[in-house]
């Protein structure tokens, strides 16, 4: 989940250790009534940790504003 607002649609870059991830393949966006991207689900995949190390994950995008 975003815990700082939703996103506004398409304006969202996702990435793992790095590497650009696509809506729809890699993870799918999670939204409200209104569109707007609230997080990510990742199913049937998952967010690991390989000998001690997380995997790390940078999103990019332009925050809903009331």
């Amino acid at each position: 989940m975003l815990v700082n607002g939703a996103a506004k649609p398409k304006t969202v870059l996702l990435f793992i250790n790095g590497a650009a991830q696509a809506p729809g393949i890699n993870f799918n966006y999670l939204t409200d009534g209104n569109g707007n991207i609230t997080g990510f689900d990742f199913a049937p995949d998952t967010l690991k940790v390989v000998n001690g190390v997380p995997d790390v994950l940078y999103v990019k995008y332009k925050k809903v504003t009331q």
